[in-house]
This record gives structure tokens, C-alpha cells and sequence, in this order.
């Protein structure tokens, strides 16, 4: 891995929860990428630039501090359903 990819993957932000992604979404932190965990084979985590930034959000989502217009929230969590959807539909 170059030096360049290297600290790119150092600032990814990772998470395998559909709503955490959905919410870092709306809140406008780039979406990178789906990846099959390597954990488990069944479970995919979504991957996000901006790792400080994200770190921060993480907080205000799981303390519910947040207030994001609910009808995106919504919109990307379906968006996000059927890029699991379409990375299943890929592996088979």
C-alpha cells in the first residue's frame, strides 16, 4: 500500500450500523464505499472520509444530541438499505 493510500485509510471512518451511516450521511460526511467485514462474511460496514469529523458525530448520534431534517434521515436509510441489497444480490 503507497503512502498516499495509506493515509487515506487511516482516515476513514467505519461503521456497521444502517442508522449511524444514514445519519453521518444527511450530515453531509462523505460516503467512501461498502465493505464485507472481515469478522463476519455476512455483515457489510460502510466507510466514510473524515474520520475527526465523523468521530465527533458518532457522539452527538448515539447521545442524541442531534436534530437532522427527518425526511433525508429517511430517505438515507432506504438508500443505504439497497446498497446492502445490491452488494448481496453481487455476492451471490
Amino acid at each position: 500500500m503507497s503512502k498516499k493510500q495509506n493515509q487515506i485509510e487511516e482516515d476513514t471512518y467505519k461503521t456497521k450500523s444502517l442508522h449511524e451511516a444514514a445519519y453521518l450521511y444527511t450530515e453531509k460526511c462523505p460516503f467512501i464505499k461498502l465493505e464485507i467485514s472481515h469478522l463476519n462474511s455476512e455483515e457489510y460496514l460502510f466507510v466514510f472520509q473524515n474520520k475527526k469529523k465523523c468521530s465527533k458525530l458518532y457522539k452527538t448520534f448515539w447521545q442524541n444530541e442531534s436534530s437532522v431534517a427527518p425526511r433525508l434521515y429517511s430517505e438515507n436509510i432506504r438508500e443505504f438499505r439497497h446498497k446492502i441489497y445490491d452488494a448481496q444480490k453481487k455476492k451471490r
